[in-house]
């Protein structure tokens, strides 16, 4: 009996060694497998990738593709501003962050009226030898009431790096020195003021109603649809006589005329490229300085 319940454990003991080693290998197996599922290749030039900037040694993601860093990636810097904008004139502020200083670099700002301004198409101004800090330009040469865009660049020579862009809009003035007169012969209003550089049109307004726009480069109007704003009535009895000698002739007519000068208000706007200027103050116009007549003579159609 004990021999037999001896060799019942050994059987056992084998048995159990037996599943013992079977697991071993099954978890040897699922580990190895493991082990190859969590092992990634490197990432490949012209793959797809999901995190703008993301690095993998030489590769950086650019728009969704692995690509090979270059120099826009060991630069870091960006636009803080654009600030003190009038009609000419703004001033452009950013930050170097971080850069290769030990090479040869410059930086400085592009703008244009187009976006994406660069170095070989667009205005561009140096700030001279690049440094870690802030660096700004002040520019003078822009036009009133015009879009643009700005960003800083740097260099080394060979490559240009550039930071996000932004954009603004040069104040758009209103004229100044508008003026009103009357015709010699009370037949038109002449409207002058002092032009805008860089205005593309000018808008006239007569009571609050459009009535004519002029180019950008013209600083005069003339107002001759007026004749509802005067009435001057006819004078009668009008009659012509020889001199006694004949040598002149007596014009002569009544001096008892109807007059009605009705005063009008004009506003000129400036028409910019890319936004509207203010009105101007308003003037106002007549026809007549007064209520007073005065007669002209026309004599074979001239006065």
């Amino acid at each position: 009996m004990e021999e037999e319940m001896s060799s019942r454990k050994i059987s056992n003991r084998s048995a159990l060694a037996g599943l013992i080693s079977a697991a071993l290998l099954l978890l040897l197996v699922l580990g190895v497998g493991t082990a190859c599922n969590v092992i990634d290749a490197d990432e490949v030039e012209g793959d797809q990738c999901q995190e703008e900037g993301q690095r993998d040694g030489d590769l950086v993601c650019r728009d969704g593709i692995w690509v090979e860093a270059g120099f826009r990636d060991e630069v870091d810097f960006r636009m803080l501003g654009v600030d003190e904008i009038g009609a000419t004139g703004a001033r452009f502020e950013a930050a170097l962050f971080e850069a290769p200083l030990e090479e040869e670099l410059n930086y400085g700002f592009c703008w244009d009226r187009q976006p994406e301004a660069t170095l070989d198409e667009g205005e561009c101004r140096s700030r001279g030898a690049a440094a870690i800090g802030t660096f700004e330009h002040e520019t003078a040469a822009l036009l009133p009431g015009r879009d643009y865009f700005v960003r800083a660049y740097i260099t080394n020579g060979e490559d240009v790096a550039y930071t996000e862009e932004l954009s603004f809009t040069t104040e758009a003035p209103a004229i100044s020195d508008l003026e009103a007169d009357h015709g010699a012969h009370q037949d038109f209003i002449e409207l002058r003021w002092q032009g805008v550089h860089g205005a593309a049109a000018y808008l006239i307004e007569r009571d609050g109603e459009e009535i004519a726009q002029v180019d950008g480069e013209v600083s005069s109007f003339v107002d001759d649809a007026l004749e509802a704003l005067l009435h001057l009535g006819t004078p009668a009895n009008l009659a012509a006589t020889a001199g006694e000698e004949i040598d002149f002739v007596r014009v002569s007519w009544d001096t008892d005329v109807e007059v009605s000068v009705q005063p009008v208000s004009y506003e000129v706007t400036v028409i910019y490229p890319d936004v509207d200027g203010p009105k101007s103050d308003a003037v106002e116009g007549v026809l007549a300085d007064s209520q007073e007549v005065t007669f002209e003579l026309e004599r074979d159609g001239v006065w």
